[in-house]
């Protein structure tokens, strides 16, 4: 997890995020491709989860995504707009899905936070932080 952190921080230095901001990308990315990882982990996925960072003019994104089974927990949840009690709310129901804990703590972390099935049946962790309100 730690090149993935490490990755992301320096290709949101490069879009020009605030070091606040950076952080915040830092944990998430790190809490969604640990829940990646542990997905694959625990369905005895041997793939690799797939990291992909994408900018432009108004967006910083970063995408994560598994091949493992997604299940009911993914059932194309997400977060924009959503309000904090809502994410608690969700969390609470899945508390023992450790899965639902990370994406609690990454809907935290994110301004825009889309969770969706892959047409394989993994899942895609969706997150973005605006660019131009940020710098």
């Amino acid at each position: 997890m730690r090149t993935v952190r490490q990755v992301a921080v320096a290709v949101a230095r490069v879009v020009g995020l605030s070091d606040e901001v950076i952080d915040e990308v830092r944990l998430a990315v790190g809490e969604a491709s640990t829940r990646a990882v542990s997905a694959h982990i625990g369905r005895g996925v041997s793939d690799l989860v797939a990291v992909e960072f994408a900018a432009d003019s108004a967006d910083f994104v970063v995408f994560v995504r598994d091949e493992a089974e997604s299940g009911s927990l993914v059932a194309e949840w997400d977060r924009q707009g959503t309000d904090t009690d809502t994410i608690e709310s969700f969390a609470e129901d899945l508390a023992r899905d450790a899965a639902a804990v990370e994406l609690a703590v990454v809907a935290r972390l994110v301004p825009d936070l889309q969770v969706s099935s892959t047409p394989s049946g993994g899942t895609q962790v969706r997150m973005s932080w605006p660019i131009q309100e940020l710098i």
